[in-house]
């Protein structure tokens, strides 16, 4: 009976003698999905590749455990001039999914999720992860301290070719989520020294994957990487490195940049060696494959046939190589397009082992460059700020900002928020017991809520993208828009307070004010109509303050200038968020149809005579890769006086049932044939015909909205106006 032991190995060296070929495939995936943990990959279907890397997790679940173990010391005791490797053998069984801290699967969820860092973590979260990280005890000392070497040598036997095994790379990944969520809770927590500390050894962690010259190292090496990046770059994008700080995180990330620091140079070489070494004969490599009859060719090859038929592949596999060390991705791939030119002067037999072996390369130059660019910019915006040539607040992303203080609005309590919305509305007496918890709320926002607006009105960039945050946000972001809208209302409500101070009421006004602009700034509907809503209860505001005395020629003159920021031409932005969808809309709509097809035309004719509750609704269901989310709770952060919850139910339900046909196009489309190209009239009548298909169910008639615009302006003008009466 084959043991889960010798059942693992074999699964491996399968997964890894077709790993080359399947890379072509699945090497992007791998990359970019490091959240992923090893169970969740194994699940992936047909996914055969991934399955490797399960293989590694159990492939030699004996070989860390018992009395070696036990003999060597501790890993921290070592020295600065260790081998990683050896002390990582200790480490290993304490931070597997099933080990001896009494982790649980819930525990490693959390503690991959902080990792991750997006979406940012609640409160909640965070708290959860803290008790997980706490589990791990003195190992987590540990992790960092090994992490920190530079050597880090497993001395493989390479000689092995395709049979060798890597078992350490799984638990490596898991360091890293360790090492990442270390250093997102000390972000949390204001712990800078703990940050950096974290922060350099996961970068360090990076290199010491790499240096195994195999591909699959190289993948795992740079979404280790990967992990480290987003916390740093957040720094930096919120605008408040010093340039002592700045340096410091240079020199901790700097093990990340460089030529080729995921070692896929010298692993392409390696792939070529395991390949020219390999003892098998073409029906056995061709067996391995899905559709082994598609490789008759190699069927009929013998074990010296294909050694032959290797030797003449050691050019593409070296310039293979040498395109990892080009300075960017457009020279990588005009080198490798123009060794690719030489293929069909390749014997035949080469040519089938090439399509076989050969990884994907273009899809590793992408990853591959697009991490290194991301990096380069990072080092480049962190030297600038150490050298003082960067200001850090002109780096300052204000929509970090903005979504932080709707954050903090949610996260108020059920009483804290009636207390505050009752004091804005003017429903609070000077006796009534709510006054006092709408003032303590308030005052204790000042340096919440108050400070993230203040924050985000200080960076130099005005220009707000709250798609950058997150790139499964949603077009309707209920969470986003409801949390803001309830920071500018928590303004204006303190700007009306019976202990009253005319500077302090209109700084506060203000920020309600930039509140609204932010939304117009990156226009979608959602957005606009948040920002009109803001506006309207901005008027509201505004008249309070115009009948207060105290206020001077000069606050007369500051309320003006502040409600001048309101734009004008397109106020609330509303034209833009239709210009803007039907553009996505255009683009999202079009791979409803076959590839051959280029129905670009016929789709912007049909969406421009389409309304904006139409557009609005389909842009949801078929743009959002998340489900769309009821409005939250709170009476402050409610967004259900302007999206009914029965509405937002009915387009999630259309996008679950969008999802679903999604899946079936896709399985349709892999066994349809290719469809020969459509003439004019035949693309308009299929766009037509698909275009009546959608039918969407209307969330809201924003062309009533659109018609208040100007009213809405009215009421701020004439609100200011009093002032100067």
């Amino acid at each position: 009976m084959m043991t889960a032991r010798s059942a693992a190995r074999n699964v491996f060296r399968l997964s890894w003698r077709v790993g080359a070929a399947l890379l072509r495939k699945f090497a992007n995936f791998f990359v970019l999905n490091t959240n992923m943990n090893c169970m969740a990959i194994c699940r992936a279907t047909a996914l055969l590749f991934t399955c490797s890397i399960a293989g590694i997790a159990v492939a030699n679940p004996q070989s860390h455990t018992g009395a070696a173990a036990s003999d060597k010391p501790p890993a921290a005791t070592r020295g600065a001039g260790d081998n990683a490797a050896t002390l990582w053998q200790d480490i290993f069984p304490h931070i597997k999914d099933k080990n001896d801290s009494g982790l649980t699967q819930d525990d490693w969820d959390s503690i991959t999720s902080i990792a991750s860092g997006n979406p940012p973590p609640t409160q909640k979260q965070l708290e959860r992860g803290r008790l997980a990280m706490a589990k791990l005890g003195p190992v987590l000392d540990d992790v960092v301290s090994t992490s920190k070497l530079r050597k880090c040598e497993f001395e493989h036997d390479y000689s092995q070719g395709f049979d060798m095994l890597l078992p350490e790379l799984a638990p490596m990944r898991q360091a890293a989520r360790i090492l990442g969520a270390r250093a997102n809770l000390a972000l949390a927590d204001g712990d800078w020294d703990t940050y950096l500390d974290s922060a350099g050894a996961s970068s360090n962690l990076s290199r010491q994957t790499a240096q195994s010259p195999v591909l699959i190292s190289s993948l795992v090496s740079i979404s280790i990487g990967e992990l480290s990046i987003p916390s740093a770059q957040q720094l930096v994008d919120e605008g408040s490195l010093t340039p002592e700080k700045a340096a410091k995180l240079l020199e901790a990330m700097d093990p990340l940049h460089g030529a080729d620091p995921h070692g896929f140079s010298s692993a392409m070489n390696e792939e070529y060696k395991a390949l020219i070494s390999s003892t098998m004969d073409g029906k056995q490599m061709a067996n391995m494959m899905d559709n082994p009859q598609d490789n008759e060719r190699l069927q009929k090859l013998k074990t010296e046939d294909v050694q032959k038929a290797v030797l003449p592949l050691a050019g593409m596999y070296q310039e293979a190589a040498a395109c990892f060390l080009e300075p960017n991705k457009e020279a990588a791939l005009k080198r490798w397009n123009a060794s690719l030119a030489t293929v069909e002067t390749l014997p035949k037999n080469s040519q089938a082992l090439l399509r076989l072996f050969m990884p994907d390369t273009e899809h590793m130059f992408n990853s591959f460059f697009y991490q290194q660019a991301r990096i380069d910019a990072l080092m480049a915006a962190l030297q600038g700020i150490a050298s003082g040539k960067l200001n850090a607040g002109a780096l300052g992303v204000p929509a970090i900002w903005w979504s932080r203080a709707a954050a903090a609005a949610r996260a108020l309590n059920d009483e804290q928020q009636a207390a505050v919305e009752l004091l804005r509305l003017s429903s609070v007496t000077d006796n009534s017991p709510l006054l006092a918890t709408a003032i303590s709320t308030l005052d204790a926002c000042d340096t919440t809520v108050f400070e993230c607006m203040r924050r985000a009105m200080a960076c130099e960039s005005k220009v707000v993208s709250f798609e950058k945050l997150s790139r499964d946000r949603t077009p309707l972001d209920l969470a986003l828009v409801g949390g803001l809208r309830g920071a500018a209302r928590m303004a204006l409500a303190k700007s009306m307070l019976p202990k009253w101070n005319a500077e302090q009421s209109l700084e506060l006004i203000g920020m309600a004010i930039a509140a609204s602009n932010a939304l117009t700034s990156d226009p979608t509907f959602t957005h606009a109509l948040a920002s009109q809503s803001i506006a309207e209860e901005i008027a509201v505001a505004v008249g309070h303050f115009a009948i207060r005395r105290g206020v001077t020629d000069e606050l007369r003159g500051k309320l003006d200038l502040a409600i001048a920021t309101i734009p004008r031409s397109d106020a609330f932005g509303f034209r833009g968020a239709q210009k803007k969808m039907r553009s996505v809309l255009e683009s999202n709509l079009q791979w409803c149809f076959s590839r051959n097809e280029d129905v670009t035309e016929e789709l912007n004719k049909a969406l421009a005579q389409k309304s904006q509750p139409w557009l609005f609704t389909v842009d949801i269901v078929y743009r959002s890769s998340e489900k769309p989310a009821a409005s939250p709770d709170g009476t402050l952060v409610s967004m259900d006086d302007l999206f009914k919850p029965d509405s937002v139910k009915e387009i999630a339900d259309a996008w679950e049932v969008r999802q679903i046909q999604v899946a079936k196009d896709r399985e349709k489309a892999d066994s349809e044939v290719k469809p020969e190209p459509l003439s004019k009239i035949q693309k308009q009548q299929h766009v037509q015909k698909f275009m009546k298909k959608i039918n969407p169910p209307t969330i809201r008639d924003i062309a009533l909205d659109m018609n208040r615009v100007s009213d809405v302006l009215s009421e701020i003008d004439a609100a200011a106006a009093k002032c100067r009466q």
